[in-house]
């Protein structure tokens, strides 16, 4: 995670992942894939679920995973 942030923050690529990179919860129909919009990895709904406001995107809080939100809310 860490290196995909510092490496211009590029999203991995859907068909290179398969199950969620926190809880490693394997992705299905049911299971969606969301990237986390400040680091670019893919994660399940649970693992990112929460909002933050992230440099150089929206205004509007965007979908982050657990670790970046700790990072970007504290």
């Amino acid at each position: 995670i860490q290196k995909n942030k510092i490496t211009q923050r590029r999203w991995l690529n859907d068909d290179d992942v398969n199950s969620c990179l926190k809880c490693k919860e394997t992705f299905s129909v049911t299971q969606r894939k969301h990237h986390c919009r400040n680091c670019g990895n893919i994660f399940c709904d649970s693992c990112s679920s929460k909002t933050a406001i992230v440099a150089a995107s929206s205004k509007k809080p965007q979908r982050v995973c657990d670790n970046c939100y700790k990072d970007l809310t504290s």
